[in-house]
């Protein structure tokens, strides 16, 4: 009987590691040096660079894995072997696989080859459901990365800071994944009270909703304490900027961002809350992937040099 795990090494591992040793080429890897970060045989990169990527996309696409993340999943597998971290690495790819599994994306093509299974078989739902989520390794990395930054203490609101990451084409609350309690400064540390997890942020969650419902290619959201110094540098280095006028309420922030969106063109970078009576003054920072998102975060804080 097959097994599921055998649907994914033959029909997902291989097709996704030939578009990350595409990626690395791209980045200007050798062959050699690509072929040991995969650990893999140089003749075997030679065959995945060989591959023309619509080819390995429309395999990967019949194999049940959605089209729309794929970039994405690539880009911070590809990230994750350029800066040597090899241990994220392997930790991304196996929740990626884990989540397809998960969510049921490969059941149809297990369903093909595994004669007699039967159609309710909920076998890998059952299993990985509480394995780790992409997205949510994605927003601890993010959280990682900015606790790193020497002014990290400096961005968190009073309210508390809260960074969500969205799926592609995401539409509700539990498309995304957001941390839970929020993050707080505690002294000249960082801390966050409760874990990322699918719909862990609310208001923060809708705020990058808002702007995903028009701009598509944004996924990745960090709310900062408002600071003069910290927009005016994301205007000097970046496109979009957005400045919502004070508000009473989450509603009517929602309405009159939806109402700037509608006539809106062109990139977007941040979103400016200055707040109303009783509330803070804070900024949305965007990016369209961690590491844009992080470039801007680290322009706010004075440290992108």
């Amino acid at each position: 009987m097959t097994l599921p795990y055998d649907i994914v090494s033959k029909a997902v591992i291989p097709y996704l590691r030939a578009l990350v040793a595409k990626a690395l080429d791209r980045a200007g890897l050798s062959q050699g040096r690509i072929a040991y970060l995969l650990s893999v045989s140089q003749p075997m990169v030679s065959k995945y660079l060989g591959m023309e990527e619509p080819v390995i996309r429309d395999k990967l696409l019949r194999a049940g894995v959605p089209p729309d993340e794929l970039s994405q999943v690539i880009d911070e597998l590809a990230t994750s072997l350029i800066n040597g971290d090899l241990l994220r690495y392997i930790k991304l790819f196996t929740a990626y696989v884990n989540s397809l599994l998960s969510r049921g994306l490969l059941c149809r093509t297990h369903l093909e080859v595994a004669k007699g299974l039967p159609q309710d078989c909920d076998i890998c739902a059952s299993l990985f459901s509480g394995q780790a989520d992409f997205l949510v390794e994605e927003a601890n990395e993010i959280f990682r990365r900015i606790r790193s930054l020497r002014r990290a203490a400096l961005l968190i609101p009073e309210v508390g800071m809260n960074i969500v990451v969205a799926t592609p084409n995401a539409t509700s609350v539990m498309d995304t994944v957001g941390f839970s309690g929020r993050i707080f400064r505690v002294g000249a540390n960082v801390k966050a009270v409760g874990p990322a997890v699918r719909g862990g942020s609310k208001h923060t969650a809708k705020v990058l909703l808002e702007v995903v419902s028009r701009l598509r290619d944004i996924r990745y959201c960090v709310v900062v304490r408002y600071s003069e110094d910290c927009v005016d540098a994301i205007e000097r280095n970046y496109e979009g900027v957005l400045v919502i006028e004070s508000h009473r309420n989450e509603e009517e922030l929602l309405r009159e961002l939806r109402k700037r969106l509608s006539e809106f063109k062109g990139e977007l970078s941040a979103v400016v809350d200055l707040g109303g009576p009783g509330l803070e003054a804070v900024t949305y920072i965007f990016g369209r992937s961690p590491n844009d998102l992080i470039s801007k975060v680290r322009t706010c804080a004075g440290e992108n040099t």
